[in-house]
C-alpha cells in the first residue's frame, strides 16, 4: 500500500531499451532507441549526465563495480566505455559483428561484452582495448553470470537449450 510513483525520467526520443543501477543504487543509466544514454540521480530524479551517443539503438548499458566507468552497446556493433567520474576519457570500438546485447564488469579493469550473434569479448576497460575473444556461442546471448571469484562464466544463449561454462 506504500508503493508510489517517484519519478518519470523522460529525455529519450523513443523507447528505453536498457536500464541499470549503479552498485550503490544512487544512479540509474538508461539507453534507448534514439542512440542516447543518460545517467539519472535517484535522489532527485534529475538527469545528471549524458554519455556519448551511438548511431543506432542502445541495447545494453552498465556501470563498473567502482561506479567510475560506464559502458554502452548498440545495434551499430560498437561498445563505448566512458570514465563517468570525469567524462574526460571515452573509448569507442567496433569489435562485434552484431549488436551488443550485454555487459558484465569484472575486477582488475575487465569487462565482458556479449553480442547478438554469440560473440564474447573481454576488454581492459581502462585502456579501451580488446584483450581476448572467447569461443563464440551459436546463438544470441541472453544473459551471463560469473561466480564470486570470477573463475567461471556461465552463459545462456537463445535456442540451444543449454548453459555454457567458460573457465576465466
Amino acid at each position: 500500500k506504500d508503493k508510489k510513483l517517484l519519478y518519470t525520467l523522460g529525455w529519450h526520443k523513443g523507447d528505453v531499451l536498457s536500464v541499470k543501477f549503479d552498485r550503490e543504487e544512487k544512479y540509474l543509466m538508461t539507453g534507448g532507441e534514439d542512440g542516447r544514454s543518460y545517467i539519472w540521480s535517484m535522489a532527485t530524479g534529475k538527469m545528471v549526465s549524458s554519455l556519448p551517443p551511438h548511431a543506432d539503438y542502445i541495447t545494453s548499458v552498465a556501470f563498473s563495480k567502482n561506479c567510475l566507468w560506464g559502458a554502452t552497446g548498440s545495434y551499430d556493433k560498437s561498445v563505448t566505455i566512458t570514465n563517468i567520474s570525469s567524462m574526460d576519457i571515452s573509448y569507442r570500438k567496433k569489435a562485434h559483428k552484431g549488436a551488443v546485447v550485454f555487459f558484465k564488469f569484472l575486477n582488475r579493469q575487465k569487462l565482458i561484452s556479449g553480442g547478438k550473434i554469440g560473440e564474447l569479448i573481454i576488454w581492459n576497460y581502462a585502456k579501451g582495448k580488446v584483450e581476448n575473444r572467447l569461443q563464440p556461442m551459436n546463438y544470441m546471448i541472453l544473459d551471463a553470470v560469473l561466480d564470486n571469484d570470477e573463475n567461471y562464466l556461465f552463459v545462456i544463449s537463445k535456442s540451444n537449450k543449454k548453459v555454457s561454462l567458460y573457465s576465466m
